[in-house]
């Protein structure tokens, strides 16, 4: 490569990292960490606590302990995507249960993600899909009306609110999980069927870039 097609490039490289440092600087002031992307990701893992919904299902399993690993598209944007993995595991007590029986679920989400201020601080709103399995687990014998495993589909809603510093990522948020095709615990004939809708509360750290 010639000496002027070295200065090119150089100069080109230089001209297209000015939005991101300019955004950056916009969003972090001071503090803007090295720029990689103009749109702005993060990755970030996670726990919390999580509840059910219905009557039936909280007289069934307490509130248990989340985790999550997620990725972040969109972080300097108005608009972003998630995706996530997450799992859960909650004790149950039923008749027909060992006494330490655990109600285990995995699964996976995608969201869309409205951020409110691209500042330091940064709220949002969200919603999208996911799907989860659910699972019994610590039981040698299951003689209840609860099903070994159950696969569900959910409509997760929340808001939250992330805390930006050269890079480091904060995140808590609350989630509404709405599910559906949900067979976990049979309907009987004096009770209806248990609805697996949940709550959850949690927090996130990780890395902008």
């Amino acid at each position: 490569m010639s000496y002027k097609g070295y200065l090119l490039g150089i100069l080109g490289t230089a001209l297209l990292s000015v939005p991101a440092t300019a955004q950056a600087e916009r969003a972090y002031g001071a503090h803007a960490p090295e720029i990689y992307s103009t749109y702005g990701a993060s990755v970030s893992v996670g726990g919390g606590v999580v509840g059910f919904i219905d009557n039936a299902m909280r007289d069934f399993a307490t509130v248990g302990g989340a985790w999550d690993a997620r990725l972040v598209f969109g972080t300097r944007e108005d608009i972003a995507v998630e995706a996530a993995y997450m799992g859960a595991a909650t004790p149950v007590d039923a008749l027909g249960l060992d006494n330490n029986a655990v109600l285990l679920s995995n699964g996976i989400e995608a969201l869309a993600r409205v951020n409110l201020l691209k500042e330091e601080w940064q709220p949002y709103v969200m919603a999208g899909v996911g799907w989860r399995h659910y699972s019994i687990v610590n039981s040698n014998r299951n003689t209840s009306s609860v099903a070994k495993n159950d696969d569900v589909t959910e409509i997760p809603v929340g808001a939250g609110v992330a805390y930006r510093y050269e890079g480091l990522v904060i995140d808590g948020r609350g989630i509404f999980r709405a599910a559906f095709n949900d067979d976990l615990i049979a309907r009987s004939a004096t009770s209806e069927k248990a609805d697996l809708h949940t709550w959850q509360a949690q927090l996130t750290a990780g890395y902008e870039f």
